[in-house]
């Protein structure tokens, strides 16, 4: 069985703050809780929360390499690369509103050439042909905007499936190096057309563009409305039709509970409507969960059931 690996080459530490209410002046925080993040962190954590062995790799500030120690399970191992400064924070700011959530980037690390080509080293030591390798987030400061499309180029010569979660100035040389698969939102795949895509029939032909440049799977996120995947062969879109009756958490993260079950259901050689399925139940899972990525394999389960295929081949 594929080995499944997770790069996150811009980590972060997830700082998440409850309030009453927000709004200017002083503020009291009903709790605060920190987490070793970053999207593909984020993915391993989905991984193992299902019970499967996973291998996160990536950047790490080393002033903060103490805060992602505790990653490390039987199932979740971390080899991450250790360079100069600190890992950047994400705060997180919750009300009661899930969907009025305010959130604050701070700098972080910067790398050099040599630790670029130090983790892509480390990458080639660990893969090996038919494993599945997930590149996900953004790319430190320092990092060449080549530096996804190199990991993609090596991985292709030994037959190791990419999955990129990316955007920003580094994906057009990304995904011109042609990993197996994508998974852009709505608006960053308008930003890679250039236009608006208003209409299911415009998001699918914006993905069977990138279908036929050699990508295999394009999955486009629509948030409450699910995704739209594209393969050569099958168009489909998947939604969770029933939300359990639980109280939503947070939307941090869901995106990479996403990938995560995508990328379980390939290693399990599982149809694409079944990976459709799994990839949407950890997605939703994820609002449930407070650590992001953390998801409950049992409300796995129980969401996958309500999870809705319709074929748009024929719009």
């Amino acid at each position: 069985m594929a080995n499944l690996f997770t790069v996150t080459p811009h980590t972060a530490i997830d700082q998440i703050i409850t309030l009453e209410q927000l709004h200017a002046g002083n503020l009291t925080a009903n709790t605060i809780q920190h987490y070793a993040a970053g999207k593909g962190v984020n993915v391993a954590k989905t991984i193992s929360a299902m019970k499967t062995p996973v291998t996160a790799l990536g950047f790490i500030g080393q002033q903060s390499s103490a805060s992602f120690q505790p990653l490390n399970s039987t199932l979740l191992t971390t080899d991450f690369s250790n360079v100069q400064g600190l890992t950047r924070y994400n705060i997180t700011l919750q009300t009661a509103a899930i969907d009025q959530e305010t959130h604050i980037r701070t700098p972080g690390f910067v790398v050099t050439e040599t630790d670029s080509h130090a983790l892509i080293n480390k990458i080639n030591i660990h893969t090996q042909p038919g494993d599945i390798i997930i590149l996900s987030g953004s790319l430190p400061q320092g990092a060449s905007t080549h530096f996804y499309a190199d990991i993609i180029t090596h991985c292709r010569q030994k037959s190791v499936r990419v999955f990129l979660d990316s955007s920003g100035p580094n994906i057009t040389t990304s995904m011109q190096a042609l990993p197996f698969l994508i998974t852009p939102n709505l608006a960053e795949m308008e930003a890679l057309m250039g236009h608006r895509l208003t209409t299911n029939r415009a998001i699918i032909n914006a993905a069977q563009y990138f279908i036929h440049q050699g990508i295999e799977v394009v999955i486009v996120s629509l948030g409450k409305n699910g995704i739209i995947a594209v393969t050569q062969t099958e168009t489909l879109q998947a939604w969770c039709d029933k939300l359990p009756s639980q109280k939503l958490i947070t939307t941090v993260g869901c995106g990479d509970a996403l990938v995560g079950g995508l990328a379980l259901a390939y290693q399990q050689n599982k149809s694409f409507p079944e990976a459709l399925k799994l990839g949407i139940a950890c997605a939703t899972a994820n609002l449930f969960s407070q650590e992001p990525g953390m998801v409950s394999q049992p409300l796995v389960d129980e969401i996958k059931s309500t999870v809705r295929l319709d074929s748009l081949e024929s719009q």
